[in-house]
C-alpha cells in the first residue's frame, strides 16, 4: 500500500510518521508523538525505507483513532524481559535487557523513570530523548 506524507504508521504500540515521500522511498520518523504546536518545535529524526522494508518490519497504516502513542511508561510483568537505555561516558547510546523483578530496586527505579521498554529500539530512542543526543 503506498503511503503519503503525513500518514501515521504503527507496529504494535510503536508509531512512525511519514515525513517525506520520494517515489517509492519513505522517510519516516523513529518516534512520533502529538504535540500541542503540531510538532513545529520538535526535532524529528528518521530513517529512509521502502514499502517492502516497512512490511517486513510489521508497519502498517494506523487507524485515525490510534495515532497517539499510549500514555505512561510500559510496565513489564513479573519475570518478563524488558529493555532499558543508557549512555556511556563518550555519549554513545546503548540498550540492554533483563528480566523484570518487582522486588529489585534497580528495576523499580527504571520503571519509575520510564526506562522500561518492549524493544531495544524504544530503549535507545528513550535514552536519546532523555539525554538530548542525536541518534547516529
Amino acid at each position: 500500500m503506498p503511503y503519503k506524507k503525513g500518514d501515521v504508521l504503527k507496529s504494535g504500540e510503536s508509531r512512525r510518521k511519514v515525513l517525506e515521500v520520494l517515489g517509492d522511498i519513505y522517510f519516516t520518523s523513529y518516534m512520533w508523538k502529538h504535540t500541542e504546536d503540531g510538532g513545529k518545535n520538535s526535532k524529528l529524526s528518521g530513517t529512509w525505507c521502502n514499502e517492502l522494508e516497512l512490511d517486513i518490519d510489521g508497519w502498517s497504516l494506523c487507524p485515525p483513532d490510534q495515532t497517539l502513542l499510549p500514555t505512561g511508561p510500559w510496565k513489564p510483568e513479573e519475570g518478563e524481559v524488558y529493555y532499558w537505555g543508557y549512555i556511556d561516558s563518550t555519549e554513545d547510546v546503548y540498550s540492554n535487557h533483563t528480566t523484570f523483578d518487582s522486588d529489585n530496586k534497580t528495576d523499580q527505579k527504571r520503571l519509575a523513570m520510564g526506562n522500561t521498554h518492549k524493544t531495544s529500539e524504544e530503549a535507545i530512542e528513550w535514552a536519546c530523548k532523555r539525554y538530548g543526543i542525536t541518534k547516529p
